[in-house]
């Protein structure tokens, strides 16, 4: 883990790499200053590409670095001779392009201090604001104490905004140092420059089957490109998130993996919305396609044929993890029937014939969500521990209730799904429930949005506090209504006795007793009414749970244009009980958007010098409605075991799919025609050059 300074002190490693900090009183005299500002560089050689990183003379980016390699990761037995000796086996390079979050607020802070108090307020656009407060504590010596983070809406995270960047750390020296208050917003170009990326693999892979179709092993040698630095959970993202997600929906009995993490004069890579699930997902979707073409099999029914049954869960695969529940064949059946499979193999051929090339994408995945691991508060490193959440409720005298939960929304609804479990568990209405998050000074500790993790941690608690709140109210209410404890039920702002509707008071006349009444309850009934409750995460190895889905996107390809028009687009997609099925589908739908971007159009772009070339939209293509298909989405709903409520996370899911679905429909589409697709984006230029290569 080489030393990242805020500001470089004496080699910069990256384009986006800060040099100078200039503090002025308006933006415009602070741009212009820094125009001011003259450094004197002798050029380096630079590296960007992370395999000739690690080879024999290739520039050396830190000392403490050997060969550019932060790390090697090894998993499971790399095994010659079960490949040599396999019926089938299918093996190729695969690349996923480097990509950015691009979330609709770029990143900011502003830094305040309290000379007297000798405490400091910083707003950050931050995922985790407790984690933030730990490293912002370290790096600028205030005690935590005397640190408040707020969060506010932060406009999108995606994975980007759980780092510690240096520049926030900037902002918050300068504040102290000059006793004003501090503020700094990045541009969109610089937000491309500094601000990390995500993706960014080469992977040489290869799968062994029998003749009928049966799958005997996988394993995959992967050059992970870590960028200048290592971010925050940037090991993990390649390795635990990544390596251990081989087996996908499968019994694979053979898997192997060999990830190094390579340094390169890049920004740094981590955390991107499925964070190497994705690109798991892809190598091991993709392989599974071409093994099916190898084997002339239907690509639904080889997944089928090595599918982990309904009744064989807990199931853990050979990469040592433990999947909790799932039912992969009725969620297959599920989404060949919306699509109507059999009737679109047939038209595909029809289309053939006509000289038109449509092709019916298949894709399955386990995402794992709710991952048994910290970032940076550990030690600086990503490493398994039990998740945890801790959760307070707290009513005031006119019976409405403030939760307060210690991660952050950033368009993931927290609080309409928070506040519907909240009032299940208390039996209050819904509009006297107010959820408030990302205020350090005000919130338990969390480690904050990431993994998919609120649904299966953070709402365990909600629903723990509110049950032992509920207890509270129902306790002084038994008290003025001169009945058993257990006897009481809140109903529609009523603490009623069960089932006598004339013996109830409104919850608002108990909650001021238990504040402002004191005197008139027992001494064993405490004041007040508040409640802090915890949910630790099972004993379960690494993840919590698995949540899965199934896509089959259906696209013609233009072969004189390159472009794909997309005909349909089914998901049938499993994240446990859901507790808002609107806020279900929009994380889905939201996901496979972002992804479908990925796979067709984004792609960041070096040049050998290592100077960024897609610094802004015009240059970096994002896509828009228009390139968007109507997905049809259908729930399968499998509980979580271990889970109280049986939620599984799912903020991820679409993502983690979409390329390698998108991918394999591409390639069902223009395979005929001699065309092979090992990486993406396929950009309607990408298409036309595998078309003229495959013409030769």
């Amino acid at each position: 883990v080489p030393d990242h300074p805020p500001l470089a002190v004496d080699r910069v490693r990256y384009v986006g790499d800060g040099v100078a900090a200039v503090i002025a009183e308006t933006r415009a005299a602070a741009v212009d200053a820094a125009d001011l500002v003259e450094v004197e560089y002798e050029e380096l050689p630079a590296i960007v590409d992370q395999e000739k990183a690690t080879m024999e003379g290739a520039p050396q980016l830190h000392d403490d670095v050997p060969a550019n390699t932060a790390f090697r990761w090894k998993l499971g037995e790399w095994d010659d001779e079960a490949f040599e000796n396999a019926e089938v086996t299918v093996s190729h390079r695969f690349h996923n392009q480097r990509l950015i979050p691009n979330s609709m607020e770029a990143r900011g802070a502003v830094a305040q201090w309290d000379a007297g108090a000798e405490e400091m307020t910083i707003w950050v656009t931050s995922q985790n604001p407790h984690i933030h407060r730990v490293l912002m504590s370290g790096v600028l010596g205030i005690p935590e104490h005397k640190l408040r983070i707020v969060a506010p809406e932060i406009g999108g995270g995606f994975g980007s905004k759980i780092h510690h960047y240096p520049d926030e750390a900037i902002v918050g020296f300068a504040a102290k140092d000059l006793n004003r208050p501090v503020k700094w917003s990045e541009t969109r170009s610089e937000n491309y420059l500094a601000t990390i990326h995500g993706r960014d693999h080469i992977q040489d892979v290869e799968i062994a089957a029998t003749k009928d179709g049966m799958i005997t092993g996988l394993r995959a040698k992967v050059w992970a490109n870590l960028g200048a630095y290592l971010s925050t959970a940037a090991p993990g993202v390649p390795t635990i998130l990544h390596g251990l997600m081989y087996s996908g929906a499968y019994k694979i009995p053979n898997i192997s993996a060999d990830v190094l993490g390579v340094v390169t004069n890049t920004t740094p890579v981590d955390a991107y919305r499925g964070a190497g699930r994705p690109e798991a997902t892809f190598l091991v979707e993709r392989l599974v396609d071409m093994l099916a073409a190898e084997l002339e099999m239907d690509p639904a029914a080889i997944r089928r044929k090595n599918f982990i049954g309904a009744d064989e869960f807990p199931y853990t695969v050979a990469t040592g993890i433990t999947y909790d529940s799932g039912d992969y064949d009725t969620a297959l059946d599920m989404a060949l029937e919306m699509v109507d499979y059999p009737a679109l193999r047939e038209e595909q051929a029809r289309l053939r014939k006509e000289g038109r090339y449509m092709g019916i994408g298949v894709a399955m995945a386990v995402e794992g969500a709710g991952w048994n691991t910290y970032t940076a508060a550990m030690a600086q490193h990503y490493v398994p521990t039990l998740d945890y959440a801790t959760v307070t409720m707290r009513m005031d005298t006119s019976g409405n209730v403030k939760v307060l939960i210690g991660d952050v929304a950033c368009g993931t609804s927290h609080a309409t799904t928070a506040a519907q479990v909240a009032a299940d568990a208390t039996g209050l209405p819904i509009d006297t429930i107010e959820v408030v998050e990302g205020d350090t000074a005000v919130t338990p500790y969390d480690s904050g949005t990431r993994a998919a993790r609120f649904s299966a941690v953070v709402l365990p608690a909600v629903a723990e506090s509110g049950m032992a709140l509920k207890k509270k109210v129902c306790r002084v209410g038994a008290h003025l209504l001169e009945g058993a404890e257990e006897d009481m039920e809140i109903i529609e702002g009523q603490v009623q006795v069960r089932g006598v509707p004339d013996r109830s008071l409104p919850v608002s006349r108990v909650a001021r007793v238990a504040y402002s009444e004191v005197a008139t309850l027992p001494r064993e009934i405490p004041a007040g009414l508040e409640a802090t409750e915890s949910f630790k995460a099972p004993v379960s190895g690494l993840c919590i749970t698995w949540p899965y889905s199934i896509h089959i996107p259906v696209v013609e390809v233009d072969i004189e244009t390159g472009a794909v028009k997309f005909l349909r687009y089914a998901i049938v997609h499993d994240c446990g009980v859901e507790i808002n099925p609107m806020v279900v589908e929009g994380q889905v739908v939201g996901g496979t958007a972002q992804g479908v971007g990925g796979a067709l159009l984004e792609e960041l772009v070096y040049d050998e010098d290592g100077q960024l070339l897609t610094t802004s939209f015009m240059d970096y293509l994002i896509p828009t409605a228009t390139d968007m298909p109507s997905f049809e989405v259908c729930h399968l709903q499998t509980a979580a075991p271990q889970i109280p409520g049986g939620y599984k996370g799912m903020g991820e899911g679409g993502c983690v799919y979409v390329y390698a679905a998108v991918v394999n429909a591409v390639a069902d589409a223009i395979e005929p025609l001699g065309v092979e697709i090992t990486s993406t984006p396929l950009s309607p230029n990408r298409i036309l050059e595998l078309l003229r290569e495959a013409k030769g």
